[in-house]
């Protein structure tokens, strides 16, 4: 018969035995550079499972310093949850029949770390609970409503968790309907209700419904009529409901995005016919839509277009020219084609004023500075002009600024005379001997005190007249005017008179002569 005997060690070999137990131990703990310990080994577990939820458990990581320890959750590699204390999460949301990875990372202040890592599945099939049941109120063209009850003979508040087209709508409601709002016609959705109580789930019900169909607006399209370069109009054709069920509501869509809701709001539409749309950048492709809907929420998208804004004028211009004193005339050239110019200003010293002003035939603006313009006369300013677009219903302006170097204004103010403008006779077209002539008489046929004098400027009614004659009466300074101006001169005098003004130069200035005009 065989006996067993148990073996016996010296007692040097066991020293050895717990120095060696002792180092494995404290290998065990990683050292950062500065000897500080990551925190001690713990245990990562699996709680309760459902279909939708996982309960994690672990217990305290002991950091060998004493430190607090946090924990970070992570469920495959993506971050759930940063800065835990507790010792237990509940994941939700969760896929029915899948397997995930749950890693959960300890952390001290020093920022050592210890991790541990499970897998788990969920369950095929949520607990479904009796007395868990949904009903269909309605399902409409554009809009459903459902509504649920549940019984139970657990004590204690319980909430409902509701998932529309797989994707977690309300969470923790305590009312038992809901209504949904925004559909599309002739369409399937489903989703579930979740009852839960205490974060825990009691059962789960699905739910699916399909809204009526609606016959879509007819077919149309759009045109497109100008661009400018903040700006495009287009032509929407008109479109019909098969139904008859009202008027339909067109909306604008620019690059995929409801540009009608943007600018108005939602309270707005733009209707069939011209659409204009502003606040736009210069030189960019936009891609356009129209989209028609009726009152069941039937719709239609136009035909696309793919629309161009103009590049914007210069963001600088030179002054084409300029003329001498008594007055300062600059002529601004013409830099976008398509108007919409809201403002010519123009700087005097730094300061901003804003006159009036009209545009020539090609495009140019041509602004006058007279003694009215200016805050003194017989001083010299520093000048720059500013052109400026109103792009948008929000008043934003886009600016143009010349650039002509050491561009100054000085308005000298007139010396007084004595001579004055006695009459003012323009003929008409019609005139048997003389049409489209005038004459200007003096007084005392005298048109200056001096002698030796030029005339700088003549104007009836506005105009400044080129082709006249100086007809000498008796010495140098008594004289008349005569002359004849073109129809397009004459009427625009007929349409807005003004005064007549006769401007002479001497030796001791610019004198003006000024008569109001009439027939």
């Amino acid at each position: 018969m065989l006996k067993f005997v148990p073996l016996k060690y010296p007692k040097k070999n066991k020293v050895f035995t717990l120095l060696l137990i002792a180092v494995l131990a404290l290998s065990s703990c990683s050292k950062d550079e500065n000897g500080n310990l990551s925190p001690k080994d713990f245990e990562l577990s699996l709680g309760e499972v459902s279909a939708t939820t996982a309960e994690i458990n672990w217990t305290t990581a002991i950091d060998p310093e004493g430190s607090v320890v946090s924990y970070a959750l992570y469920l495959n590699n993506s971050s759930i949850v940063e800065g835990l204390s507790t010792n237990s999460y509940n994941l939700t949301g969760l896929e029915s029949k899948t397997n995930y990875e749950v890693k959960l990372i300890a952390t001290d202040p020093e920022g050592n770390r210890n991790e541990k890592k499970l897998n788990f599945n969920t369950t095929d099939k949520a607990k479904v609970d009796a007395n868990l049941n949904i009903t269909l109120d309605y399902a409409k063209y554009t809009n459903a409503k459902i509504s649920w009850s549940y019984t139970s003979s657990n004590s204690g508040e319980i909430k409902y968790d509701l998932y529309f087209m797989d994707e977690l709508r309300e969470s923790d409601l305590t009312y038992k309907k809901y209504e949904f709002f925004v559909l599309e016609n002739d369409t399937e959705y489903q989703g579930k209700i979740v009852a839960k109580q205490d974060g825990k789930e009691l059962g789960v019900k699905e739910f699916q419904f399909k809204t009526l169909y609606n016959a879509p607006p007819t077919a149309f399209d759009i045109t497109l009529l100008e661009t400018t370069f903040y700006s495009f109009l287009i032509d929407v054709g008109e479109s019909e409901d098969p139904d008859n069920d009202g008027s339909l509501k067109y909306e604008l869509f620019i690059d995929d995005v409801n540009a009608t809701e943007e600018k108005y709001g939602g309270t707005v539409t733009i209707g069939s016919g011209g659409a204009r749309q502003n606040g736009l950048q210069a030189n960019t492709t936009y891609k356009v839509q129209v989209r028609a809907t009726d009152r069941k929420g039937g719709r239609t998208f136009s035909n696309t277009l793919e629309i161009s804004t103009d590049p914007a004028p210069p963001a600088t211009f030179t002054i084409e020219q300029e003329t001498n004193e008594p007055k300062r005339i600059f002529t601004i050239p013409n830099l976008y084609d398509k108007g919409g110019l809201n403002e010519v200003n123009f700087y005097l010293d730094g300061e901003k004023f804003t006159g009036a002003f009209g545009i020539n035939q090609d495009g140019s603006i041509t602004y006058n500075f007279d003694s009215e313009d200016v805050p003194e006369t017989n001083k010299t300013y520093n000048l720059q002009f500013e052109l400026g677009w109103d792009t948008d219903w929000n008043g934003t302006m886009y600016y143009s600024k010349s650039d002509n170097e050491n561009l100054q204004v000085r308005v000298t103010e007139y010396s007084p005379t004595t001579a004055n403008i006695e009459s003012v006779v323009l003929y008409g077209p019609e005139h048997e001997t003389t049409p489209l002539q005038f004459v200007v008489k003096f007084e005392n046929n005298l048109i200056s005190e001096a002698e030796d004098y030029d005339i700088y400027q003549l104007k009836i009614g506005g105009i400044e007249i080129k082709n006249y004659f100086v007809n000498q009466i008796g010495g140098a300074n008594e004289v008349s005017l005569s002359g004849s101006v073109t129809l397009e001169q004459y009427n625009k005098i007929i349409a807005s008179p003004d005064f007549t003004r006769v401007v002479t130069f001497d030796a001791d200035g610019y004198r003006s002569l000024k008569r109001f005009y009439h027939f």
